[in-house]
């Protein structure tokens, strides 16, 4: 699963192009690959490029998606706000009402099994903590946008108990974390593990520089790092 920013700054027919020749050697594996729009994606762009998501999201004018495994399921929200202006970008995430009521309306039919809820933005952007706090068994929510590796909380008030976990993954090629995240789905909760390659900011190393102490504390930092999941059943 993809969570966005397929695409460099303004998401330009060619590059959804060369994303699909990188994406090649997925064809024909029969693994399912799922992509998310983020605030630097355009959304006809991408379909002319995939329409094969076009025809399958499950909301119109929105690419939306839920995944099935057999221990939990995961929605894929669209929170990309597109400009008017194709040469630039809208940087906060937002759902529109429609995306946001359907959203409610689906979790409602989760009474058993686990599901998680996934976007570009932060749950903070998109506004769905209490959508996801009165689910019975919704168990994290989980965003990139921010290129860090970032495990936290979220919750209801000060008064009750109610938190729902949530966790930034990082970039698989930008500035800041760069690695992809793997999730154990286990019988009783789940474990995100960071595949973490290295950290730069705001750009690479050139040849034959040396590397900033902090960028390697982070990285070091990083190596092994978790987030646990506890199935809400």
């Amino acid at each position: 699963i993809c969570l966005g920013d397929l695409a460099y700054l303004t998401g330009k027919p060619e590059e959804y192009a060369r994303l699909r020749e990188i994406l090649t050697p997925f064809d024909g594996t029969g693994i399912r690959l799922t992509l998310g729009m983020g605030n630097h994606d355009r959304r006809q762009n991408f379909a002319d490029a995939f329409p094969e998501y076009a025809a399958t999201s499950l909301m119109r004018d929105r690419y939306v998606f839920v995944v099935e495994t057999p221990r939990a399921d995961f929605i894929v929200l669209d929170s990309l706000q597109e400009s008017e202006d194709p040469t630039t970008w809208i940087t906060p995430g937002k759902l529109n009402e429609e995306q946001t009521e359907w959203l409610k309306e689906k979790l409602a039919t989760y009474t058993d099994k686990p599901v998680f809820v996934m976007a570009h933005h932060s749950i903070g952007e998109t506004g769905v903590k209490t959508i996801l706090l009165d689910s019975p068994t919704c168990c994290g929510y989980i965003h990139g946008h921010d290129h860090v590796w970032r495990p936290g909380w979220s919750r209801r008030n000060y008064s009750v108990r109610d938190i729902v976990r949530t966790l930034c993954v990082p970039s698989t090629g930008h500035w800041g974390d760069i690695g992809y995240t793997l999730l154990d789905l286990g019988e009783s909760g789940a474990t995100a593990r960071l595949q973490e390659y290295e950290f730069f900011f705001p750009h690479p190393l050139e040849e034959g520089e040396e590397k900033p102490a902090q960028w390697a504390m982070i990285e070091e930092e990083h190596a092994g790092a978790t987030c646990s999941f506890a199935y809400r059943k």
